[in-house]
């Protein structure tokens, strides 16, 4: 499918929110991720994205980690700086939505939600459709960034009340007035994680390959059934 890029805006010093239409209504799930079919040099390369909001038909908004070159002679990231990159009325080709990170029904369970970085896209929109529902869950959310300028949609989740926003940086220095969680967000989580039923906790993990491996390790290590266990390994 073709989509247009309508608007764009900085999150974070490193993510960009793109927000794309289509003419063509779509049917998805939150959680799922397009396909964007990416032109460099004479071939078509493909990344993919999460969507960042619960489903609307012809809308899609993305958060897009801008990755710059990491050393003289290498390349930026060819996806994301092409994307970052577009202007207002661009088109881009997509295929899908694709992906089985999606939200467990017809249960009662505590709705626990950890994240990093550009994880939070899917994330964002798991807990949207979770607090759209006519009889919300109880919904935690631990969010990890390295500074505080790198909370994404931080106003948005401390504003809703149904849910329990706890952010978590790992890089503090002592002239920072943060008064909050310090630390790797899995350490915080699990900290949590030891007062509660263990069995009846659905669990969903993005963020960056470090901070998912350590995650779902405590995750083991703690006894959460794996059913319960829901991840998404994102690439970049």
């Amino acid at each position: 499918m073709a989509l247009t890029l309508d608007s764009k805006r900085q999150l974070t010093p490193s993510i960009m929110e793109l927000t794309f239409v289509s003419s063509e209504p779509v049917n998805y799930e939150a959680g799922q991720f397009m396909q964007f079919r990416i032109p460099h040099l004479n071939e078509i390369l493909s990344r993919h994205y999460s969507v960042a909001t619960r489903p609307h038909p012809t809308r899609f908004v993305f958060n897009i980690r801008q990755l710059p070159s990491p050393s003289e002679g290498v390349p930026p990231g060819v996806g994301s700086n092409y994307l970052c990159n577009l202007k207002a009325g661009a088109r881009v080709d997509a295929v899908g939505p694709f992906g089985d990170f999606q939200l467990a029904k017809q249960n009662s369970h505590t709705q626990v939600f950890i994240g990093g970085g550009a994880g939070i896209a899917p994330l964002r929109a798991l807990i949207q459709s979770e607090l759209a529902a006519g009889s919300p869950r109880r919904c935690i959310f631990f969010y990890g960034a390295r500074y505080e300028k790198e909370l994404c949609y931080r106003d948005e989740f401390e504003r809703d009340e149904r849910l329990n926003y706890i952010p978590v940086l790992s890089e503090v220095a002592k002239s920072d007035e943060w008064a909050g969680h310090t630390g790797f967000v899995h350490e915080t989580a699990m900290k949590w994680l030891a007062d509660e039923n263990k069995n009846t906790l659905d669990v969903y993990v993005c963020g960056p390959p470090p901070m998912l491996k350590a995650t779902l390790k405590s995750l083991a290590d703690f006894g959460v059934p794996r059913e319960q266990v829901r991840f998404d390994d994102f690439g970049i």
